[in-house]
């Protein structure tokens, strides 16, 4: 009975499926058989504006063509915010400091987590000013350890009564945003809960604040992943202390929010790294004679002259100098009187790519 019942069910199926074209008529091809309606008439009293196109292609008035070949300007090269390493020391005009790839704000908790992987605690703090200084090292503590280590105590324990040391850190933003720039003073308290100490320009022990650095350095590395903030410290951080600043087409320069001496660091850096050859340097008048040619302007100096790119002349002077409470860098042409506005934000805007 089962076997009845399954053939002809299965028989059924069949039939179903093959006669299903003949069940269910084609209705691709109605719309040719359809009657056409009548003519749409829009009503007299219907705002002629309203049923215009909804985005209208506008006239064009100038019929002129573009005879020149036109270029799309290359975009900034990312790239260039992308460093190999994110924490390097640096040294300029005797200062040494720890660069960051990241924010004041992201750097700040993690000089106090660095303090208390020594033994130390944060004695005191001015986010205004981006001082964190430790407490002393103390006798018979974590801290005493790190102390031998910077060579900070004597051997005879007599020696050191009354001598007291402490870490003093200086936070700042760095040249370029999203970046901080770090630097350690050792300093030395007749008292064990001493006051804040003042920041001092010119370092002490350097061997030991050198160790601190590279020992700062290495506590950035092992804990890269950690991504504390502090919302203290988010003042500290804020845009690039070098930018572009145009004021006309002929008034373009660089504007540092730095020293001379740093300005002037910077500037040497910034035309290493972006490949610009120098010519001649003057610290004391803040001038740097460069080589900086187009393609079209290498091409018909070295046909001109039946030389090299090495041979050709410098063609532009850097000119930076003291302009109220900041550093500004101008550049000016040595081969003619008048110099492209063009070519002054592209060679200007290659610079401000490689500060650093």
């Amino acid at each position: 009975m089962l076997r009845l019942l399954t053939f002809r069910f299965l028989v059924v199926l069949l039939i179903l499926t093959t006669s299903a074209c003949g069940i269910v008529r084609n209705r691709a091809n109605d719309y040719l058989k359809a009657d056409k309606g009548k003519v749409l008439v829009v009503p007299e009293w219907y705002e002629k504006d309203k049923i215009r196109s909804r985005y209208p292609i506008p006239d064009v008035v100038n019929q002129a063509v573009a005879t020149d070949e036109l270029v799309v300007p290359a975009p900034p090269d990312s790239t260039a915010l992308i460093v190999s390493e994110h924490f390097t020391i640096e040294e300029m005009d005797g200062q040494r400091w720890l660069l960051v790839t990241d924010t004041p704000a992201r750097a700040w908790p993690m000089i106090d987590k660095f303090l208390a992987s020594k033994g130390l605690a944060t004695g005191h703090s001015d986010v205004e000013s981006g001082l964190i200084q430790s407490s002393v090292f103390q006798a018979g503590k974590l801290s005493t350890e790190y102390a031998r280590q910077l060579d900070l105590l004597a051997d005879d324990p007599a020696d050191n009564a009354g001598t007291y040391h402490v870490l003093l850190f200086h936070l700042n933003q760095g040249v370029k945003r999203n970046s901080s720039e770090i630097q350690v003073r050792v300093a030395v308290a007749a008292d064990p809960s001493p006051g804040f100490s003042a920041w001092q320009q010119e370092g002490g022990d350097r061997l030991a604040e050198n160790k601190v650095l590279e020992d700062l350095k290495l506590f950035f590395e092992v804990n890269r992943d950690d991504k504390t903030f502090s919302l203290l410290a988010q003042d500290i951080g804020g845009p690039s202390r070098v930018t572009l600043v145009s004021e006309g087409e002929q008034s373009v320069y660089l504007k540092f929010e730095l020293d001379y001496a740093r300005a002037w660091g910077v500037l040497g850096r910034a035309l290493r790294d972006a490949g610009i050859e120098v010519v001649d340097r003057d610290r004391s008048n803040g001038e740097v004679d460069i080589k900086y040619y187009g393609e079209d302007e290498e091409s018909f100096w070295s046909k001109l002259l039946s030389s090299g790119p090495k041979d050709l002349p410098p063609n532009y002077r850097l000119k930076l100098k003291q302009s109220g409470g900041f550093v500004r860098l101008d550049v000016t042409g040595l081969a003619t009187d008048v110099l492209d506005s063009d070519n002054k934000v592209k060679l200007l805007s290659l610079l401000l790519e490689n500060v650093s």
